[in-house]
């Protein structure tokens, strides 16, 4: 076989002219946004808690789950000298916190979460 037929057939070949590196870099990058992607889809539904759900602790005695509170209502309920009513407020900043794509994390900051939820980690009650 000559070395123009040779070349001929080689570069007549489907992935000749595909880089090597070109693929390799492409290929890497894929995978890394399907793998941060499955990943993401685990944590979410890891944080959903499934309302059938009989030991979750946030299950109200009766069974039924409790509402939603508002960051407002977090805040008061977190300020008040209430213990059970505190609990709820921590309890619901965690829930808010913790079931959506997209916490509000700056809005709780911005209403005085943080230094509340610090005092109460001081309390030995």
């Amino acid at each position: 076989m000559s070395e123009n037929t040779l070349t001929s057939r080689q570069n007549s070949y489907k992935s000749h002219s595909i880089n090597t590196t070109e693929g390799r870099a492409r290929r890497h990058e894929v995978t890394l946004e399907l793998r941060k992607a499955k990943k993401e889809d685990q944590l979410f539904k890891r944080r959903n808690i499934n309302e059938d759900d009989v030991t979750s602790p946030l299950k109200e005695v009766n069974g039924q789950s409790p509402k939603q509170m508002t960051v407002d209502e977090i805040v008061m309920a977190m300020n008040s000298n209430d213990a059970d009513r505190q609990f709820q407020g921590v309890q619901g900043a965690r829930k808010m916190l913790s079931r959506e794509r997209n916490p509000p994390i700056d809005l709780m900051i911005g209403h005085g979460i943080v230094p509340i939820c610090v005092r109460f980690l001081q309390k030995f009650d």
